[in-house]
């Protein structure tokens, strides 16, 4: 009985080793995955850095490409980064959906091969928000967490997501959906798209934004689509209406500080 026992620890330990092992063999390598989510082939490119080895837990930052885009082609220059802060990158591939059906005028007035390759921004301007294109982009990334996690040894508590334009918007829609597994979200290029602000979200979250309001693609000011998305009809709030819906949703009371951080660039906190 008691060898027995010894004998099952030991195959335990060896069995932590061996993973341990596996996953740090993958350190300093972009690698890439994939898994069946409702009726498509989700794809994700990740980066694991040559710091990791498995025996502490790490943070994972999920980049999401704009519209058009891939997962291929890294967003932001965050592999280097990831080798100096010690933190795995995921970069997640949309759906690419080219069956307009009668949501042609809704969508970007650019070519279906652009346009239908986005994420769910929370309202119809792309063919993904659509119930009937089953697509469920926050479902993917809550499994992909998962996925992650029993391959990596990921710190639950410093789970992020950051995106640029069309996944810009669409770490707004993790914001508000998904904050039970993500920390914080860092969206850029793009405020909340309108529907948001009728929404309660999960639970309160950091959220870092950056937009410009020389943006020729989505309106700083919010408004309508530029590309006459929705049939010209308003689709994004302001900059500063998607910062005034956290700041009341997160029970912030105190007064922005507001500095000039370059000739153009102002930060306020």
């Amino acid at each position: 009985m008691f060898k027995k026992y010894r004998l099952t620890v030991f195959v335990v330990i060896m069995m932590v080793v061996i993973l341990g092992f596996a996953s740090s063999a993958f350190a300093g390598q972009t690698l890439t995955g994939s898994f069946e989510h409702g009726p498509y082939t989700r794809t994700y490119y990740y980066y694991v850095p040559d710091s990791y080895d498995g025996s502490e837990p790490v943070p994972l930052l999920m980049a999401f490409h704009g519209m058009g885009g891939s997962g291929s082609i890294p967003t932001g220059n965050f592999n280097s980064i990831a080798d100096e802060e010690g933190f795995i990158v995921v970069y997640p591939s949309s759906t690419t959906l080219t069956d307009v059906g009668p949501y042609g005028p809704m969508l970007p007035q650019i070519p279906v091969f652009i346009s239908g390759v986005q994420w769910d921004p929370g309202i119809g301007i792309a063919l993904q928000y659509y119930p009937e294109y089953e697509v469920d982009d926050v479902g993917f990334v809550s499994r992909l967490i998962d996925v992650l996690s029993e391959e990596f040894n990921i710190d639950q508590t410093r789970v992020y997501a950051t995106g640029f334009s069309s996944g810009s918007m669409f770490s707004w829609n993790l914001a508000m959906n998904l904050s039970d597994k993500i920390a914080a979200v860092a969206p850029v290029s793009s405020p909340m798209t309108l529907l948001f602000l009728e929404q309660e979200p999960v639970r309160p979250i950091t959220v870092i934004a950056a937009g410009g309001d020389s943006d020729n693609v989505v309106p700083f000011h919010g408004g309508p689509c530029y590309f006459n998305a929705l049939q010209g009809e308003p689709v994004f709030a302001s900059f500063y209406d998607s910062g005034a819906y956290w700041v009341e949703k997160n029970g912030i009371d105190t007064e922005p500080v507001v500095d000039r951080i370059a000739s153009n660039i102002l930060r306020t906190i």
